[in-house]
This record gives structure tokens, C-alpha cells and sequence, in this order.
């Protein structure tokens, strides 16, 4: 087919075509998740076309974003809570947006959820498995789109204020402490 058609799903390809150098992508790439999920499905998919392969992984990433939605929403507030972010997400028009683009920010709230489920669970129980749940998914969200980037000092520098203050003076300088960092990264980002 001519370019002009394929423009999108041509330089999908080209970063996608991993059959002498498995590991290797181009100078371009800027999130290697995308590509490398991508490229894994191809594999398990070798004839299917370019544009299935974008568009099953991006739906695939975002069922994964909606299921990672109910369990945080479960932790917070029960099965009620759970089902109500599960339908937000699930019905989320930027989220379809992304999936039908099938483009790397079809990562973004995949890497949101999962990072903010082991930061609730991090909160209510902070033990030391925990906080390698919460680490191992701080380290997987920089490999996905890049707008999640400048959050991850925040929730860092925010949970480990309110363990420090949560230690120091109870839940009332607890509570004080973290609206002051909530404002402060606010006016940060």
C-alpha cells in the first residue's frame, strides 16, 4: 500500500520488524514498554496485520488499567467503591481515544493504576513487601508514556512525608502535613 495511507502504522512496523536484532529498536523509541509489548505480540501473532496488533495491545493494556481501577477502588472504599471506578475507566473517553489511536499513550493508565493501587495498599499497610509492590511499580512507570514522569517525586516525597509525620504526631499532624505536600506538588506540576 502507498504511505499515504499507512502513515502511522508504517513506522510501527518499521520499529516493530524484530527479526535479526530482538532487543534493539530505533534511536526514536522514547518508552520502550509499548514497543516491547507490541512486539511481543506480534510474535505470539506473526501474520496478523499492523493495525490488529496496535489495537489488540492497546485494548489489552487497557482492560489491564481497568481491572488495576476496581482493585484500588475496592482497597479504598469495598466491592461498591471498586465497580464505580471500574465503570469510570472502563467508560473513560480519553481511554477509548488511546485505544483506537493505538498509540505508547495507551501505557499511561495502565501505569496510573498500578502505581496507584500499590500506593493505597502502601498507605493502609506499610510493610516491607509492600514497599517492594509499591518500588517495583514506581521502576515500571517511567517505561511507559512520558506524562506520567513528573509525578512520581511527588508520590514518593508524599507518602514517605506522611510515614515520617504519621510516625512523629498522629493523625492530626498527619492530615495537616499532607495537605501542605498535596499543595505544594499541586503548585509544583
Amino acid at each position: 500500500p502507498p504511505r499515504s495511507t499507512l502513515f502511522p502504522y508504517t513506522t510501527l512496523f518499521r520499529s516493530l520488524n524484530f527479526h535479526e536484532r530482538p532487543m534493539l529498536f530505533p534511536l526514536g523509541q522514547r518508552e520502550p514498554f509499548f514497543s516491547y509489548f507490541m512486539a511481543a505480540l506480534w510474535a505470539l501473532f506473526p501474520h496478523a496485520h499492523a493495525i490488529l496488533i496496535q489495537r489488540l495491545g492497546s485494548a489489552i493494556l487497557d482492560l489491564a488499567a481497568v481491572v488495576l481501577f476496581y482493585f484500588a477502588g475496592k482497597e479504598i472504599g469495598g466491592v461498591r467503591a471498586g465497580l464505580v471506578a471500574e465503570a469510570l475507566a472502563a467508560f473513560s473517553k480519553p481511554m477509548i481515544i488511546q485505544v483506537l489511536i493505538g498509540m505508547t499513550g495507551a501505557t499511561v493508565p495502565m501505569a496510573v493504576a498500578l502505581l496507584l493501587l500499590t500506593t493505597i495498599r502502601l498507605f493502609k499497610k506499610p510493610d516491607p513487601a509492600r514497599f517492594i509492590q509499591w518500588g517495583l511499580a514506581l521502576g515500571f512507570a517511567p517505561y511507559n508514556y512520558t506524562p506520567i514522569r513528573p509525578w512520581l517525586p511527588f508520590v514518593v516525597t508524599s507518602f514517605f512525608l506522611w510515614l515520617w509525620f504519621s510516625k512523629l504526631g498522629g493523625k492530626e499532624k498527619t492530615r495537616e502535613a499532607f495537605a501542605l505536600g498535596w499543595e505544594i506538588g499541586r503548585a509544583h506540576v
